[in-house]
């Protein structure tokens, strides 16, 4: 941390006596705590000015020589958020306007636990939508189905939720541990491209989850090019139907391997806790989106597929056919495989076949298979013949 950067709060000149400077920093520090939470909406300026008038009376020290609004830095502790009594920020010591002003300490902790439990409630309001998404992308198929079924839905969707469940104790025990406190370390230490460009937070929001969704582009090229990455995603090509349920078919050690590369992100792009939660709800939205089977108006499926992934353009990702697999690898985005020139249009085919030409039989995808499937000797041998071998 640099040497002239330090959370602070406001307090009275240090022109005063010794005493009267103890015994009225003292009064400030008791009462901040307090003010902030009753102030909220009123800001940071606010409550400052607010102190000051309250405690003018009170004591015979001299306002300061001069007043300005309190200067915000760029180096925060936490992200203002909507709740402005959680604004606690780093400030120049030789930058704030009113001059010979002392410095009383407000405990980083602070600012992070409030932060904390927005996170908290937050998170179980994605989670909470997330679910309703879900369910609502499950109703829309049985109205307006894409393909005709294979397998049945009731036996694919409880098989696919429990690969889903498998994978959601190793994220919350692996992943989440890694990358949260990574993406607090990069806000906090300014690391990263973005965090050194002082961006405004829309336009940093804005760039990091583009970013991440191209780098997530490149993680999909690489597990069907990395011959080991390609046997745990086969899991997930393996599915004979293709629905809002395949969405949450990632096998764990796909997910386990991805670790490093969201770690690289985080850091290299200078992602935040506030950005990284976004782009993760963005991404599952669009993901649940993309692999349902909902039939769509093909005019509304050519414009829509002009910029995002639709369930049209996926599905012939997940076709049998070797130069259909190798492309629309787009995760959000299209116009990443419109770059790289991988974006197969085929908004009037409806009748593709889904999953691997090498497991057609519903018996050999069972649950326990499919989660042994990557381990496998003899599984090893069938899917290390990875589609699109031949084409970019």
């Amino acid at each position: 941390m640099r040497a002239d950067l330090l959370p602070i709060s406001i307090s009275y000149p240090a022109q005063r006596t010794a005493d009267a400077e103890k015994t009225n920093r003292t009064k400030f520090s008791i009462s901040s705590a307090r003010e902030v939470k009753e102030t909220g909406e009123r800001g940071v300026q606010q409550w400052y000015t607010a102190s000051l008038t309250k405690n003018a009376g009170e004591t015979n020290a001299t306002k300061p020589t001069r007043s300005s609004p309190v200067p915000e830095h760029a180096g925060r502790v936490c992200r203002p958020g909507s709740n402005l009594r959680h604004q606690c920020r780093y400030i120049r010591r030789g930058g704030i306007a009113a001059a010979g002003v002392a410095a009383t300490v407000i405990r980083p902790r602070t600012c992070e636990s409030a932060n904390s439990m927005d996170a908290k409630r937050s998170g179980r309001l994605g989670t909470a939508g997330m679910v309703a998404s879900f369910g609502l992308l499950l109703w829309m198929e049985h109205r307006r189905s894409l393909r005709n079924p294979v397998e049945s839905k009731e036996r694919r969707v409880a098989r696919n939720l429990g690969v889903a469940g498998v994978s959601a104790v190793l994220l919350h025990f692996a992943e989440r541990p890694v990358s949260v406190p990574l993406a607090k370390l990069v806000e906090r230490r300014r690391l990263g491209l973005l965090q050194r460009l002082s961006l405004p937070a829309w336009l940093e929001t804005l760039w990091a989850t583009l970013m991440l969704d191209y780098t997530m582009y490149l993680w999909h090229v690489l597990e069907h090019r990395v011959p080991v990455l390609w046997r745990f995603h086969a899991v997930h090509h393996a599915d004979l139907d293709l629905d809002a349920s395949t969405a949450l078919r990632f096998h764990f050690g796909e997910l386990a391997a991805s670790i490093p590369w969201r770690a690289a992100q985080i850091v290299v792009i200078g992602v935040t806790p506030r950005t990284l939660a976004i782009y993760q709800r963005l991404l599952m939205l669009s993901v649940l989106f993309h692999h349902s089977n909902v039939r769509i108006s093909t005019r509304t499926e050519r414009w829509l597929s002009r910029i995002i992934m639709t369930p049209r353009l996926h599905g012939i990702h997940h076709s049998v056919e070797h130069n259909e697999v190798n492309s629309n690898w787009s995760s959000g985005l299209t116009i990443w495989d419109t770059i790289h020139q991988t974006l197969k249009p085929g908004a009037s085919i409806d009748n593709v076949t889904i999953g691997l030409a090498d497991y057609r039989d519903p018996d050999e995808l069972t649950l326990p298979k499919v989660l042994k499937m990557p381990f496998e000797r003899s599984t090893a041998k069938r899917v290390t013949q990875r589609p699109g071998k031949g084409n970019s």
